[in-house]
């Protein structure tokens, strides 16, 4: 059985990342102090730092190398591997391998910044109620 699959070389990506937005402490409104009787206090809720990070689900859209296809008769599956840049700590990019389906791989960025809206906005009205979903 012969098989061509047609794959770009480069190509943007859509993957998953994790979306992070600070929230300013309601306890001190954001100073990291609590005042009582004239004494100021680390604020017993966000010990001091003001705010409280909270994280959910989130996508981006992303340029990829190809580099494999991972084809699996079992699951009726094809499955694309693309080098996708990664920061590290210090600023220098490196590559790491990600394993796609179709639906992630696309060949402009206006349109898998189309899917990262659908995506986004699946089932879901508002940007604080996405959030509050992940608490």
């Amino acid at each position: 059985m012969e098989m061509y699959i047609q794959v770009p070389d480069d190509a943007f990506v859509v993957i998953k990342t994790t979306g992070a937005v600070k929230e300013t402490c309601r306890i001190c409104d954001g100073t990291g102090n609590v005042k009582i009787k004239d004494k100021g206090f680390v604020c017993p809720d966000c010990n001091g730092s003001g705010g409280k990070m909270r994280y959910f689900p989130d996508w981006e859209v992303t340029k990829a190398r190809f580099s494999a296809v991972t084809i699996s008769a079992e699951a009726r599956s094809v499955r694309y591997v693309y080098d996708v840049p990664k920061t590290a700590v210090y600023g220098k990019e490196t590559m790491h391998k990600v394993e796609l389906g179709v639906e992630d791989v696309f060949s402009n960025r206006s349109d898998a910044e189309i899917e990262v809206s659908k995506r986004r906005n699946e089932g879901v009205s508002s940007e604080e109620e996405r959030r509050c979903q992940y608490e």
